[in-house]
């Protein structure tokens, strides 16, 4: 375990992200705070994960149980830094949708019928 206080500084410490989720993980954090922390992220593709995740935009996704596909990517990364950069870039700028003010502007733009 590690104090809440010390993840921010871990995840800057790391380049790649493996999130091998087996269930339906609904909404992850855990992703959006990797993706701002700059990580690549190496994911299966489970519950709400595809609304955050995009294979080859701003991540890699393997199926569920599928650990040679999983091996595979984090190869490609290794090997492939224009790839690990592009990740990284579409990463930090896709998580910015869900900061908590743009969600917020979201749901009232919802509720008062001016959502586009």
């Amino acid at each position: 375990m590690v104090p809440r206080e010390q993840v921010k500084e871990l995840m800057k410490q790391n380049g790649v992200f493996l999130f091998p989720v087996m269930w339906d993980e609904p909404f992850s954090i855990a992703l959006l705070e990797a993706m701002a922390s700059g990580m690549v992220v190496v994911s299966t593709n489970t519950g709400g994960t595809p609304e955050i995740l995009r294979h080859r935009v701003n991540a890699l996704i393997f199926e569920k149980g599928n650990y040679e596909e999983c091996a595979a990517h984090i190869k490609e990364l290794v090997g492939d830094e224009l790839l690990y950069e592009r990740l990284r870039q579409n990463s930090l700028s896709d998580v910015r949708k869900f900061h908590i003010q743009n969600m917020v502007e979201k749901i009232e733009r919802q509720l008062d019928g001016s959502y586009d």
